[in-house]
């Protein structure tokens, strides 16, 4: 039986957004609403919505790589992806506990080494970087707290 090749990269470009969409949508309902809200949505807001926006995108890319086809991906060889599901599965269980910026440098330093990059002085500097342009921007500019963790700021 001849198995249906897809396109290698619209399909995990649409694993991924369908894996970060559900990861948003999954921390949306964590957030804490006060009863006395009068917004419906609050704070819950915009996570939700860029969850959704995240899994309908993967979805389309999912669609579209198995449509167009392409160099082709054995579909048996999914197992590949494991580590990304872990790390991310991982992520959201010590975000708490480590804090915002130990655990987001961990991680983006973990998917960049994933993706191939062995220059692992440009692998921490891009990925502390990140993470503190992140953390400047929510916890300074749109005073969103983030979880302090271990550091304790």
């Amino acid at each position: 039986m001849k198995q249906r090749a897809i396109s290698t990269g619209d399909f995990w470009a649409g694993a991924g957004f369908l894996l970060l969409g559900a990861v948003y949508l999954y921390g949306s309902n964590e957030i804490y609403v006060p009863f006395a809200l009068s917004d419906l949505l609050g704070p819950r807001a915009f996570p939700l919505g860029l969850g959704v926006l995240l899994s309908a995108l993967g979805m389309g890319l999912l669609g579209r790589a198995w449509s167009v086809g392409g160099a082709g991906i054995d579909l048996g060889r999914l197992a590949t992806l494991a580590p990304l599901v872990v790390s991310v599965l991982l992520y959201t269980y010590v975000f708490q506990p480590l804090g915002f910026l130990v655990s987001t440098t961990l991680l983006l330093a973990f998917l960049f080494s994933l993706l191939g990059e062995r220059r692992y002085w440009l692998t921490g500097s891009v990925a502390l970087g990140s993470t503190l342009a992140l953390y400047l921007l929510f916890n300074v500019v749109l005073h969103v707290r983030l979880p302090q963790g271990i550091l304790g700021f």
